[in-house]
């Protein structure tokens, strides 16, 4: 058990953290496992996977005066934040008819794998809309069967994305949502799969690493929307901040350009 002074020296330590929870459900342990971290891949932070485009990417082309995206904080930002969902069993998917011409899938794990289904289906008549649908000639959706729960602090939710940050996966692609994750913890994860460029009866492999969603953990809040036409406040205040935009942002970004160590 924590103590009190433990518990008081971690909130100095970080007094603005918060924590979400992923716990591996029991329908999905592995029988005669010991430690279940040996098979379950944990979820990440989307820190861990930079991708490599970008920490190759120089942060000037010609010289000062060409920065790249790489030097964009909003661009970095965006790749600090919130888990990888990773995928812990290689899965084969197999797009075919059955015996009365109807639209099916199949599924194959890897023999050793002995627990709860990972995938499952949505029904043509559940997403028969979405334009992703028909365009990749998927007929219908699939789900991925999230082993973790997912909790957050009280009055937190979580926004679930597809996996690729400003980049474009042409095989895969997870709906995204929103859920209100302190208060329903069992999330599972709609998807679709480009079968448009696979002839019939060929296989995607749905491979262990492979990130399913990005989950990023956000408090509510109720906005109220107001546009000014003639804001002297705000006129007056961006001014000022586009006088001093360098020496802002430079001093404002440098630690986390530091913490994260692209190479």
């Amino acid at each position: 058990m924590i103590s009190l002074l433990q518990t008081l020296k971690n909130i100095l330590q970080k007094p603005f953290s918060k924590k979400i929870e992923f716990s591996l459900m029991e329908k999905f342990t592995i029988e005669d496992l010991l430690d279940q971290s040996n098979f379950w891949l944990s979820p990440i932070s989307a820190m861990k996977r930079i991708p490599d485009w970008y920490k190759e990417m120089k942060t000037f082309t010609q010289g000062p005066d060409t920065p790249t995206i790489k030097k964009c904080p909003p661009v970095l930002e965006m790749y600090k934040h919130g888990y990888f969902i990773l995928n812990s069993v290689e899965i084969f998917i197999e797009r075919t008819y059955d015996d009365k011409g109807n639209f099916e899938y199949l599924y194959g794990y890897p023999p050793n794998y002995q627990s709860e289904p990972l995938i499952s289906t949505h029904g043509r008549q559940q997403v028969w809309k979405v334009p992703l649908i028909d365009r990749w000639k998927t007929n219908h959706a699939l789900k991925y069967n999230n082993p973790f729960l997912i909790k957050t602090p009280p009055g937190y939710s979580t926004m679930f994305l597809n996996p690729t940050i400003n980049d474009i996966d042409e095989e895969f692609y997870a709906f995204e949502a929103i859920v209100d994750t302190d208060i329903w913890h069992e999330v599972n994860f709609p998807f679709i799969i480009n079968w448009s460029n696979k002839p019939l009866g060929k296989k995607y492999t749905l491979k262990r690493g492979q990130p399913i969603v990005l989950a990023i953990p956000f408090k509510r809040t109720d906005f109220q929307s107001v546009t000014y036409w003639d804001n002297k406040k705000m006129k007056k205040l961006h001014k000022h901040l586009s006088a001093n935009k360098g020496n802002l942002s430079n001093n404002f970004y440098k630690n986390i350009s530091t913490k994260i160590k692209i190479k």
